[in-house]
């Protein structure tokens, strides 16, 4: 969307998050929500919307956590974007699910989102069970946060990653290996809100360096490898998919073990709040057996 566009979609947004937010129903009498607020290294502070169980965690295994970033193009949107994820997650797997937030465009420009999710992981980490993934441009923070923590030596380690839709390569940085295969721009053009042109226009606000290792995992010095077990889901239909299906073959070919839904009729969409009654009858269901196995409880 074009930047004089922001502040309006963002308004609208919140207005729309609630609804569907709403329709969950109440939360669950055996979880328990709340906000938060972790620093930043630059003075400012992040929201943190965490789902969690009742009560303290089991003495021997402690409660996994899993970390969420939300979508909406870098530019819009809140942790109730995942309230959905959050609170299934966190009831049939006894997890803290933490929603964390980023600085938006545009305000603040790339890396900014980056360098806020990085922060954000130094404030929850976690020895047991630490999932990090996100949906969307959250899914792309994600992603580069992934191959930053086995970059940068995070402890304790990441044990799992889980990417829904996200944009993680242009046209300047597509290795030639995989060139042949990223064809969805032109190929997958039904979607009216993620389209050529509102992808750059979100690229014109953000104005990243496309060749830096936090715009694209693809960046890094020695992608790929070494990561953890890793989830990724595309629709057939998203103008994104071949990012996340180039992502995810990459990872395999370099010893990544992974899992992968692909929905051939679904544009970019993903079981978030906005799912409904016209979204895949498996996208739930293979959304909670995704992080079962994420969770090595399969």
């Amino acid at each position: 969307m074009k930047e004089t566009e922001i502040p309006s979609m963002r308004e609208l947004m919140g207005k729309w998050e609630q609804k569907p937010v709403d329709a969950l129903g109440p939360l669950d009498n055996d979880l328990e929500e709340f906000y938060g607020s972790f620093p930043l290294t630059d003075g400012h502070s992040a929201e943190l919307k965490i789902t969690k169980p009742k009560g303290p965690p089991p003495q021997v295994s402690g409660f996994p956590l899993i970390v969420l970033f939300h979508g909406g193009a870098f530019s819009v949107g809140s942790g109730n974007m995942v309230a959905r994820p959050a609170r299934d997650f966190a009831k049939q797997f006894q997890a803290v699910v933490v929603a964390a937030t980023y600085r938006l465009l545009p305000e603040y420009k790339f890396p900014t989102q980056m360098e806020d999710g990085w922060d954000a992981l130094y404030g929850v980490q976690l020895d047991r069970g630490f999932i990090l993934g996100g949906f969307s441009s959250g899914a792309t923070v994600a992603a580069v946060l992934l191959q930053q923590a086995r970059d940068q030596g995070l402890s304790p380690s990441l044990t799992g990653g889980f990417i829904s839709i996200p944009m993680l390569l242009v046209d300047e940085i597509v290795p030639e290996c995989y060139r042949g295969e990223w064809k969805s721009r032109e190929e997958n053009t039904q979607d009216p809100a993620v389209t050529k042109d509102s992808l750059q226009e979100t690229m014109d606000s953000w104005i990243p360096d496309i060749r830096s290792p936090l715009f694209s995992p693809f960046n890094a010095p020695n992608p790929h490898k070494g990561l953890p077990p890793t989830y990724v889901q595309v629709g057939g239909l998203d103008p994104l998919r071949d990012d996340g299906l180039i992502y995810e073959k990459a990872l395999r070919e370099n010893g990544v073990l992974t899992r992968l839904d692909i929905y051939s009729e679904l544009t970019h969409a993903a079981w978030t709040i906005f799912a409904n009654e016209s979204s895949p009858k498996d996208l739930g269901t293979n959304t909670m057996k995704a992080m079962e196995w994420l969770l090595g409880k399969t």
